[in-house]
């Protein structure tokens, strides 16, 4: 306990000390400014002392420049809280989308967003150029009579994925490339999306509230692109400690609920 708070006496005015030895703007960055969204079951507190992404922050606040809007002690669906936030953003501003779980490990974030959008409209980190008709997220299936989704990525690379993140899990981790970056893709997974806030509401796009945690990422690019909206995927290094949750009744009941609004159809880029 001493020793914690040794470092974190000496901790406070280093940190000072780089602030000010970066002028305020510490990563050179003078692009639009990046507003990251995100909701948590955790109160205020333990999101910063705990979370992956609440740590992140802490790390790079006198780094990288960003805004942030964070949902505590959250039960609304992320479609509610993201469109919500899409509301109160300020127009010039690029919003970013972020799953709780996520460690944003690139301290250069607001650069390589802002590279991606001057290709992309819309940017994530993993994705996939061209889904099947059965598609059930990003990179799986869902075929006629199976229970279980299969993951594509379980036999081999495949070539319409696109991508790279690091899993993180209790014991070990495992980054996975899922195949080159950037690319044009038709699906983006939610963990990480990012978009002008002007691009979307001059395009008329949100988040389909009906879809509070499953699917509303895909719902989203199927949404994007119907509006002409180009999607992509930008190498920007992260890490998630989720293996997500297919194949749970809510995660099926999700999946009929998107299918019964988009049909057995697969994005076209």
């Amino acid at each position: 306990m001493l020793i914690s708070k040794l470092l974190a006496n000496f901790a406070k005015p280093l940190a000072k000390s780089l602030q000010y030895r970066w002028s305020g703007e510490p990563s050179g960055y003078t692009g639009p400014p990046l507003h990251v969204v995100s909701a948590t079951r955790l109160p205020e507190t333990a999101f910063w002392e705990t979370s992956h992404l609440g740590l992140s922050f802490r790390r790079a606040d006198f780094i990288m420049p960003l805004r942030h809007t964070i949902a505590f002690e959250n039960s609304r669906g992320l479609s509610a809280i993201y469109n919500s936030a899409i509301d109160a953003m300020d127009p010039d501003e690029i919003a970013v989308f972020v799953h709780d779980d996520v460690v944003l490990y690139d301290f250069f974030l607001p650069h390589r967003v802002t590279q991606g959008l001057q290709h992309f409209d819309v940017i994530g980190v993993v994705g996939n150029a061209a889904p099947k008709s059965d598609h059930a997220g990003w990179g799986a299936r869902l075929p006629p009579g199976c229970q279980q989704p299969i993951h594509e990525q379980a036999e081999g690379e495949v070539p319409q994925h696109s991508g790279a993140v690091n899993h993180l899990f209790p014991t070990h981790e495992l980054a996975s490339r899922f195949g080159l970056a950037p690319r044009r893709v038709s699906l983006l997974d939610g963990l990480f999306l990012a978009a002008r806030v002007s691009t979307l509401r001059r395009h008329n796009v949100r988040f389909d509230e009906r879809f509070a945690f499953h699917f509303y990422d895909l719902d989203f690019c199927r949404t994007c692109v119907a509006q002409g909206l180009k999607l992509g995927t930008w190498p920007i290094a992260l890490g998630h400690a989720s293996a997500g949750s297919y194949g749970s009744p809510a995660w099926h009941s999700a999946l009929a609920g998107y299918r019964a609004k988009w049909g057995m159809k697969a994005p076209r880029l």
